[in-house]
């Protein structure tokens, strides 16, 4: 499920449970090589979406990357700004 009862989205839930996460997580170490075989595997999804997708819905993948990004360093540059406070 995409969203929780809250409205919230699960994406915690759903990379938790999603198979490449599983895989790097198995030892408990994240290798450059792990990160590197994730890499090409968003690469080939990416241009099978520029391949196969209207310019519209290349236009709004590229919006809701663009947001998620920003979404997640914003979230790293809070924690860090909370980490700061204790220090």
């Amino acid at each position: 499920m995409l969203f929780n009862e809250q409205g919230i989205i699960n994406i915690d839930e759903i990379v938790a449970n999603h198979p490449s996460w599983k895989k790097m997580m198995d030892d408990g170490v994240i290798t450059a090589e792990e990160v590197h075989e994730q890499a090409q595997v968003v690469i080939g999804l990416l241009k099978k979406i520029d391949d196969t997708f209207s310019e519209s819905q290349k236009a709004l993948v590229e919006q809701l990357l663009t947001e998620l990004s920003v979404l997640f360093a914003a979230s790293h540059v809070n924690a860090i700004q909370e980490i700061s406070k204790d220090i």
